[in-house]
């Protein structure tokens, strides 16, 4: 898959890859900020935004994360596991110790995966929410990702099979308990089950094409089915990420995480701005949060304590505001 689209870029001049490039990174912007925005009921379907673009490259910017530390680990264990299984299994003269081997081996083949996207996962809530909670782990994961890592990219699995369930086995499981048990933060878990999603659905894909057998590989050749089924997987991972993430990440990296503000407002117009029902003193309103803002207009709506209750957004005309106060 990462070929197919490397083999399209090539194949193009600077100005086509800017605009390619461009149109890739505001395909899934456009999505992810429209469905946040959906969500207050504000409707408003520009053709351009900046926001588009920085969401875009938040959304690549986390596929990135998850394809460094996850799509390897998808390789390595649709590739180099079953052989190092097969290396052992030879050596099995007990059929009960073989059977034992083979349990094992296929709860270590999903484990593998399960621990680069805990690391994937613990890296973005550092990084992404600033989680002190996640830190604490991350530091752990991190040791874990320094042994082993080097071991899967160095070929030393397949070298010192033995080696592998030792290793896998603590590093894997362990993580794995310790993030699914002790974190607690929403926005590193979303991420963690984010990323479960992404990877069951590219692991069917790969099914599927190695029951084909399409040129003898999986990574030479893409199908039109299998680009039907990449592009969806994308919508709805872009449509998901901006429902429940994007409003909750810092606008600093990408993200859509209202603004504290309040509004002066203009004296003859504060008649009209009662009716929104936002307390205002003198002509100072009470804090609100600022989803959006257009040349002529804002949107804003009540910060409520549960910050899973969502309202609905007001609109509220340019004209009558004298300033804005940011918190």
């Amino acid at each position: 898959m990462k070929f197919a689209l490397l083999k399209v870029t090539q194949s193009l001049r600077i100005p086509e890859l800017i605009a390619f490039l461009g149109i890739l990174i505001f395909i899934p912007g456009f999505i992810i900020v429209n469905v946040y925005l959906t969500s207050f009921g504000i409707h408003d379907f520009s053709v351009f935004r900046m926001k588009y673009l920085s969401a875009g490259f938040l959304f690549f910017g986390i596929l990135a994360v998850y394809s460094i530390f996850v799509w390897n680990r998808i390789y390595f264990v649709e590739e180099d596991l079953p052989k190092i299984i097969n290396t052992l299994a030879k050596n099995m003269t007990s059929k009960f110790w073989a059977l034992i081997l083979g349990l094992f081996s296929t709860f270590l083949l999903y484990a593998d995966n399960a621990f680069g996207i805990v690391f994937a996962s613990s890296l973005a809530g550092v990084v992404l929410f600033q989680s002190r909670e996640i830190g604490i782990f991350f530091g752990v994961y991190l040791i874990f990702f320094l042994i082993d890592y080097p071991l899967i990219k160095l070929g030393k699995y397949a070298k010192y099979p033995k080696v592998t369930y030792i290793f896998s086995f603590f590093f894997y499981i362990i993580s794995v308990i310790i993030f699914l048990v002790f974190v607690k933060d929403y926005g590193p878990r979303m991420i963690f089950w984010g990323f479960v999603f992404v990877t069951i659905a590219i692991n069917f894909l790969l099914d599927l094409r190695k029951k084909k057998q399409l040129n003898g590989s999986y990574m030479t050749k893409l199908s039109v089915f299998d680009w039907i089924w990449v592009i969806i997987l994308a919508i709805v991972f872009s449509a998901s990420f901006g429902r429940i993430l994007y409003g909750k990440i810092s606008p600093a990296f990408g993200g859509g995480e209202p603004t504290v503000i309040a509004l002066i407002i203009d004296s003859k117009s504060i008649p009209l701005f009662r009716q929104t029902q936002i307390k205002i003193d003198n002509n100072s309103s009470e804090d609100v949060l600022l989803l959006m803002e257009t040349d002529k207009e804002i949107y804003i709506t009540k910060r409520v304590p549960n910050e899973d209750k969502t309202q609905k957004a007001l609109r509220i005309n340019k004209n009558i505001i004298q300033a804005i106060v940011y918190k």
